[in-house]
């Protein structure tokens, strides 16, 4: 699939069909991850020493061509930095 320009990772999450228990999932699904999304997710676990990375979402419910809703899903890394306590005296 192409992508865009857009450096995102994608999951297309459908009813599953074979769900027989609650413990089985209620949507399962097939997805792709952009190479630049991968990356800036390695950099931000070496960056910070942690176990995992932060990460974006949005999901959106849509209805494919054949007519069977779905969930849409993108990731991203999420780049957005803590704000450092700040030293100043704000008055």
């Amino acid at each position: 699939m192409e992508y865009d320009n857009e450096e995102k990772g994608r999951l297309w999450l459908y009813e599953n069909q074979y769900k027989k228990t609650d413990k089985h999932p209620v949507l399962t699904g097939n997805g792709e991850i952009h190479k630049d999304v991968l990356r800036k997710l390695v950099k931000q676990i070496k960056e910070s020493g942690e176990e995992t990375a932060r990460c974006r979402g949005a999901a959106w419910e849509r209805v494919s061509k054949r007519g069977d809703p779905y969930t849409f899903i993108t990731i991203e890394s999420d780049e957005r930095k803590q704000k450092e306590p700040s030293d100043d005296v704000p008055f």
